[in-house]
């Protein structure tokens, strides 16, 4: 009787590790299935709304100035980079965008995008860093609500107060010029 309780309890471990074992090969499966085949199959459908409505953006971004420009990176220094800054740029739609942009030593920035009379429209603040030719803004504020985003950019030119560079996200290029070398 003792016997045949050890080789039925044998038994059922045998069956709960068998099910514990197919179940672990379908979770597998259905992971291997969401993360290899589906996308696979996606993009095998070119026609598919994700890639009708995304290879433009895509293409424009690897067109831009930002990843055409391969001229040698502009020697600057951080202090070159420092002080407070003003640009403007014009607008696919038309009309013309103006901002000031305060960088400071510590890492930090402010930008305000102004009207065309020169009131406040928007604010930004967060952090920026420059390396090479590239120079990046992390965003943790518009507008005194707390965010999150950043922005990469491709630095073309800095002489003295003058400064050209370009994002690599949306193409778009902008000049500015230095208008206090201190942080105001």
């Amino acid at each position: 009787m003792e016997q045949e309780k050890v080789v039925a309890r044998d038994d059922l471990k045998g069956w709960m590790w068998l099910l514990l074992g197919l179940l672990a090969g379908a979770v597998a499966s259905a992971i291997v299935m969401m993360v290899v085949v589906f996308p696979l199959q996606l993009a095998a459908q070119r026609d598919a709304p994700i890639w009708t409505e995304a290879a433009p953006a895509m293409k424009r971004g690897l067109q831009t100035r930002a990843y055409r420009d391969q001229s040698p990176c502009p020697k600057s220094t951080l202090q070159m980079h420092v002080g407070t800054w003003e640009g403007s740029a014009q607008l696919e739609g038309g009309g013309t965008s103006r901002w000031r942009n305060v960088r400071r030593a510590d890492g930090r920035f402010e930008i305000a995008f102004l009207a065309e009379d020169g009131t406040v429209q928007s604010e930004e603040r967060g952090y920026w860093a420059i390396t090479g030719c590239i120079y990046a803004s992390l965003i943790t504020e518009v507008d005194g609500e707390p965010a999150l985003f950043q922005e990469v950019y491709r630095v073309h030119e800095i002489s003295g107060d003058h400064l050209v560079y370009s994002n690599y996200r949306t193409g778009s290029s902008f000049q500015q010029r230095r208008v206090s070398s201190t942080e105001e």
